[in-house]
């Protein structure tokens, strides 16, 4: 890379970081085992002057899913397990059972790891993200999930399925006498400590407590607004790891020199090369491994999504480039992530600058912010009336999803889902629907009380926001 092309990145990069709302990010990259740019920008927490530095905590989300398969390709190599084996050899039917007695007996190790269980993309993320139930409550409710593709047919991104693959591997190791407590325990003493990762975590405890760390925010309406960082210790190895960016720069000198750090072979080069080979098509030319997308170019790639923070990780081994950037907002993260790869490579392929790239995404960005799919419209004017809150206060049940309780309080309705102790205000809408208020993911979504008997009690409470495309429905039926 030449100086003028350095200095070209120097340049837009703070650019890009002005012309958004994104409170914190770092940039990094590596070239031939070297770091050629690093670059921390903003503050840990909005409103305050500490600023970002090269030992600060970030969520990576599903980045995390590399790790999970790189661990795995080092028990492989000590002969502890194989791609191959069952799932079926590490957890009863009573743990886990899927769709199919024959696909829960046969799905494998590879199977997880590349998406192929047939089940709907997403399915099961409800019931850690706002239920707060266990993985291992989590991985049993999935036997009421219906398959929506052939068994090893097509690529439906899971992370249930693939947390279930990095806990075949504690098993795993436990059953061959490696006497760890924990998948996180495991993965900082087999990847994190050997590699001088001093800050890396997979403990969302751990990031919470961190005297280093950024906070992470949402915006709403133009207003950056704190929010999380959710709890992501139930998925683990699909999305449980906190990062500094100089850890960052450790892991991507490690994946390009094809598991060797500092002259030790962490992990095996064969196997750790069939995580980056592709397993599955995913759409058009890109593929995916074990944790990874590939292209048609040879391009490894993998996004983190654990709303807010966001991460983009890139390797072009062909030429032994490695580039990571990582944010701590939701509505911008995704596209200021992406414009910075996508103006890296333009200016590393071609030396030229591309400044549309930031503006197209920046602004789709805004779009997608004000799209109302989903949303409740305006309500009737004036709005029918609710009946009395008794009306709605009890407890609902989806065999799926668990319980809902809804309580009133101050006049108002309040939902309280399955374990989770944190409350989702309603608000009235007209009639006996009710509009969600206080979650930015679910914001102005229907919550739509039903069959109402002639005790005068709703029998039924559709919960719009967890409805559609994952296999089950949204409805609970009145228990108490």
């Amino acid at each position: 890379m030449t100086h003028h092309s350095s200095r070209l990145i120097i340049i837009y990069v703070e650019k890009f970081f002005r012309e958004n709302l994104i409170p914190a990010s770092a940039v990094i990259i590596v070239k031939d085992g070297n770091v050629i740019y690093q670059k921390c920008l903003g503050v840990k927490e909005y409103g305050t002057q500490d600023p970002v530095n090269e030992d600060t905590l970030f969520q990576i989300g599903s980045c995390s899913k590399a790790f999970t398969s790189a661990n795995i390709a080092q028990l492989v190599n000590l002969g502890i397990m194989h791609w191959n084996d069952t799932v079926r050899s590490y957890f009863t039917p009573e743990e886990f059972q899927l769709y199919s007695a024959t696909v829960s007996d046969e799905i494998t190790i590879r199977d997880l790891l590349c998406h192929c269980s047939g089940l709907p993309a997403s399915s099961g993320d409800q019931l850690w993200m706002y239920f707060n139930y266990t993985y291992p409550d989590v991985l049993y409710r999935v036997r009421y999930i219906e398959n929506n593709t052939v068994f090893r047919s097509t690529f439906q991104y899971n992370n249930i399925m693939y947390c279930l693959a990095g806990e075949c591997a504690f098993r795993a190791a436990k059953n061959a006498g490696l006497e760890y407590l924990s998948w996180q325990e495991m993965i900082k003493e087999m990847i994190f400590k050997p590699m001088g990762m001093k800050t890396a975590t997979a403990d969302f405890y751990e990031f919470l407590n961190s005297s280093n760390r950024v906070h992470t925010y949402v915006n709403m309406n133009g207003t950056i607004t704190e929010w999380g960082p959710l709890n992501v210790d139930e998925i683990k190895g699909a999305g449980s790891i906190a990062f500094s960016i100089n850890d960052m720069a450790k892991w991507l000198e490690l994946q390009l020199a094809n598991g060797n750090y500092n002259g030790i072979q962490l992990i095996s080069s064969e196997e750790l090369t069939k995580t980056k080979t592709p397993q599955i098509k995913m759409d058009g030319s890109t593929w995916y491994g074990f944790g990874w997308g590939i292209t048609s170019n040879g391009i490894i790639t993998h996004s983190g999504n654990v709303p807010p923070s966001k991460t983009l990780i890139s390797l072009d081994p062909a030429n032994n480039l490695g580039f990571a950037v990582v944010s701590n907002e939701d509505t911008y993260g995704i596209a200021f992530n992406k414009a910075l790869y996508l103006f890296f490579i333009n200016l590393y392929q071609t030396g030229q600058v591309d400044e549309t790239i930031w503006t197209e995404l920046r602004d789709s960005a805004t779009k997608t912010s004000q799209d109302t799919t989903g949303k409740l419209p305006d309500p009737p004017s004036p709005p029918e009336p609710a009946k009395n809150l008794s009306t709605y206060v009890g407890v609902y049940n989806n065999t799926f999803y668990g319980n809902v309780n809804v309580i009133s309080g101050d006049g108002k309705l309040i939902l309280l889902m399955g374990n989770s102790t944190e409350p989702t205000n309603l608000e009235h809408w007209s009639g006996d629907v009710f509009k969600i208020v206080d979650n930015p993911f679910s914001y102005n979504t229907a919550v739509n009380f039903t069959s109402i008997d002639g005790s005068g009690k709703a029998q039924q409470v559709k919960v719009d926001y967890i409805e559609s495309g994952y296999g089950v429905n949204g409805t609970f039926n009145r228990t108490s």
